[in-house]
């Protein structure tokens, strides 16, 4: 289901790069010896998945975060990312799959907590977007105001508030 979704939500595009970890798969085999399956590189796809999205090219950032999500399901970034690009391709519910896996992944990761709970508030599920500002309100908490994620911490609160001001986006049809 697509939504459409207005300034504020574009607004909410403005993230950080992070750099995402290698994937390396080990099989083993019978015996003693373990077989390393060759080294999966994310690190340059999930590049490419930036750039893509640095030019607002969401369809192919989107194939570049899939060939990472691909190889590693878990990786916090890659998911984070590829939330990211499906609300530049207003399809806000897939968006919400990917920022949960995300969140579930690295609960510390503050940017993907702002977007889910934005996008929940955007998709009518109040209550949703209400736990992603409560577990904001407990890293700011913890954080008093002094550690590296205040502002961001700060400005995501309000973000989600915004949303939840505004209610669901109306469906595009």
């Amino acid at each position: 289901m697509k939504l459409i979704v207005g300034a504020g939500l574009m607004l909410a595009l403005l993230l950080p790069a992070a750099g995402p970890a290698l994937a390396q798969k080990t099989i083993l085999s019978s015996g003693n010896n373990a077989m390393v399956a060759p080294e999966y590189a994310a690190g340059p796809r999930f590049q490419n998945g930036l750039d893509f999205m640095q030019q607002k090219n969401f369809a192919e950032a989107a194939k570049a975060f899939q060939d990472v999500i691909d190889h590693d399901d878990r990786n916090a970034n890659a998911n984070y990312m590829m939330g990211v690009a499906q609300i530049g391709l207003n399809d806000l519910v897939r968006a919400g799959n990917y920022l949960r896996v995300a969140v579930k992944s690295n609960p510390k990761l503050v940017d993907a907590h702002v977007k889910l709970g934005y996008v929940e508030a955007k998709l009518g599920n109040a209550d949703a977007a209400k736990e992603q500002r409560a577990a904001l309100e407990k890293m700011d908490k913890a954080c008093k105001g002094k550690c590296p994620d205040a502002a961001p911490l700060s400005a995501g609160m309000t973000l989600i508030d915004k949303g939840l001001a505004e209610g669901p986006a109306p469906k595009a049809g």
